[in-house]
This record gives C-alpha cells, sequence and structure tokens, in this order.
C-alpha cells in the first residue's frame, strides 16, 4: 500500500493565503497583561522611593541628635578642665593643709577629695561620650570625623 498522491494539505492552502495578505493578527491581550504588572512595578517604586525618604529623614535626625550630644559633651570637657577642676584642685590642697594644721576635720577634707575625684570622673565620662558619639557619627555618615 503505497500512496502515491499527496494529499491537499489544507494548511499550506492558508499559509499560501496569509502569505498573499500579508498581515497576521493574533489577539494575546499583551495590553491588558502588561497593565497589571506595570501598576505593580509603580507601586513598588514608590513603595521604595517612601521608604528611602523616611530612612533618610531618620539618618538626618540620628546624625543631629548625635552631633547635639556631642557639641554638649565637648562644652561639658571644657568647662570642667578650665573652670571647675583647677578650682577643686586648689581646693583639695587648701583643705589639706588645713587638716594639716588641725583647723579642718579629716571628714572635711575627705569630702573636699571626693568633689575632685567627682568631677575627674565626669571628665572621663565626657571624654568617653565624646569618643563615642565621634563614632557613631562616623558610622552613620561613612566619614571620617576629626575633634577639634
Amino acid at each position: 500500500m503505497h500512496y502515491h498522491k499527496l494529499r491537499a494539505n489544507p494548511l499550506g492552502k492558508s499559509i499560501r493565503a496569509l502569505r498573499a495578505t500579508k498581515r497576521l493578527s493574533i489577539p494575546l491581550g499583551g495590553a491588558s497583561r502588561s497593565e497589571g504588572k506595570i501598576a505593580s512595578l509603580n507601586a513598588s517604586k514608590q513603595q521604595q522611593a517612601a521608604e528611602a525618604k523616611a530612612w533618610l529623614a531618620r539618618a538626618q535626625t540620628q546624625a543631629l541628635l548625635l552631633n547635639h550630644k556631642l557639641t554638649h559633651n565637648t562644652h561639658i570637657a571644657n568647662a570642667l578642665l578650665k573652670e571647675s577642676l583647677p578650682a577643686l584642685e586648689t581646693a583639695s590642697k587648701q583643705a589639706e593643709l588645713a587638716y594639716q594644721q588641725g583647723r579642718y576635720r579629716y571628714t572635711d577634707w575627705y569630702a573636699v577629695k571626693q568633689e575632685l575625684l567627682q568631677a575627674r570622673l565626669e571628665l572621663i565620662q565626657a571624654y568617653t561620650n565624646i569618643q563615642r558619639f565621634n563614632v557613631e557619627l562616623e558610622r552613620l555618615t561613612g566619614a571620617s570625623l576629626t575633634i577639634k
């Protein structure tokens, strides 16, 4: 059983007909399918922009707060160095001399020494805070800062 005759190909006729008209239109619904994707991408873009703006506002607020704390502790350290500590050191020497001469009790001299030690501790704490806030600002900004 051999078929020598080829059957007519209905598909071939359709292709020839298309070639003759040279138009092919296949509705795929591309525009309507893309609209949802575009809307989703736009919403995602807007959300990312809002999150970036919020992060920037938080970072600026944090940097400003750290700068105020840094300035405040610098003022404390300067005041202790220029005013409080010299006065307390003088008072401590005078109190020790008065104690040795019998004019002050030991508890009076001890109280002056404690005030001097407390002021020194506050100076150490202020310097520690300055260093810590400086490191935090460097971390936040990504820039190396110098202490004046």
